[in-house]
């Protein structure tokens, strides 16, 4: 399961002003529920039958991931493979980040559409980030214009997960990844974040690593 770490998050304030926090103030890091629940860890079986429903690209990374399956689902909840998949994901950009910045601390942009699932998806993205040293900021749910434009224009923000599923029916769910020029992984650079993520989803100890 993802662990509480003991790094820098930050939040931005009602009035658009930032301010940074220890990670163990910070509402991901912090809060005493598990986002897995009692979910037990799926075999290697579940995770690849998991894994072959995600469909992969540089407009996002998206499959149907309400818990009952149903693509037009309006269940908030994650089936037990894909809370794992979810954990993966943050795991996989945290190091990807962390190689094309050249820094031990990248900080991440977090943000959602108003999908049902997003929420789940965005606290166990979130804790995955913090774990592996990176600093999150959490912008809730917005357009996915307006995360592409702060980045842009928002000093010391190394890159940028959106949760989002774009047109497709609510029961859908993905995630956009970017740097900080403002705009989502080109089909060259996220080639080699593919490659990561499933290499580790396919590991024997994926699921005990997250």
């Amino acid at each position: 399961m993802v662990k509480t770490p003991v790094c820098a998050a930050s939040t931005l304030r009602k009035d658009g002003a930032f301010t940074t926090i220890s990670s163990m103030e910070n509402r991901y890091a912090a809060r005493k529920d598990n986002p897995f629940g009692d979910c037990r860890q799926p075999s290697p079986e579940d995770i690849k039958k998991a894994l072959g429903d995600l469909i992969m690209s540089a407009s996002g990374w998206r499959k149907v991931f309400a818990a009952d399956g149903d693509e037009n689902s309006l269940s908030p909840g994650l089936a037990c493979p894909d809370l794992f998949l979810t954990a993966g994901m943050g795991h996989a950009f945290a190091g990807y980040l962390k190689a094309v910045s050249g820094k031990s601390r990248p900080r991440a942009a977090l943000g959602t559409d108003t999908r049902r699932t997003g929420p789940l998806m965005a606290d166990i993205i979130a804790r995955s980030l913090l774990s592996l040293g990176c600093e999150v900021l959490f912008l809730s749910a917005l357009p996915a214009p307006e995360i592409m434009a702060f980045v842009r224009n928002e000093e010391n923000i190394d890159g940028f997960l959106y949760i989002s599923a774009s047109h497709n029916p609510p029961g859908h769910n993905g995630v956009k990844f970017g740097l900080n020029r403002g705009s989502v992984l080109s089909g060259t650079e996220i080639g080699p974040l593919i490659e990561s993520y499933k290499k580790l989803a396919e590991a024997a100890d994926f699921c005990r690593m997250m």
